[in-house]
């Protein structure tokens, strides 16, 4: 029996569709956010993988026991402010922190930026 589930689905999706895409994962915070501003530099979106529960315009309970990682989109990014797309008919903004805080939920997650192109 299989211990983990190897079916990824984003993987699979991305790949039918023909998306080219540069993946970069890391466990570092700061490299982390090094390659979403990279990306953005690039003048491509950068998507990642943030905790569902951790973000507030989502109006989730916070608790310790469950978070849930989600794929969102990031096109703009700067000191104080970041600019995503996630499941919304409307552009969302957070804080840097709280982007950090959503990414970092669990530390033996990797930090996942794939540059769509």
């Amino acid at each position: 029996m299989l211990t983990r589930n190897t079916f990824d689905p984003l993987e699979t999706l991305l790949d039918r569709l023909g998306v080219i895409r540069e993946v970069r994962q890391t466990t570092n915070v700061e490299k982390g956010k090094n390659n979403v501003l990279q990306a953005l530099k690039d003048g491509q979106p950068a998507l990642v993988f943030a905790d569902t529960f951790s973000l507030h315009y989502n109006a989730l309970p916070t608790d310790s026991k469950i978070w849930l990682f989600m794929p969102l989109v990031i096109y703009g990014l700067d000191a104080d402010c970041t600019y995503l797309s996630d499941r919304s008919a409307v552009p969302l903004q957070i804080s840097a922190q709280e982007l950090d805080q959503a990414r970092g939920r669990t530390k033996d997650n990797k930090v996942d930026v794939r540059q769509l192109g």
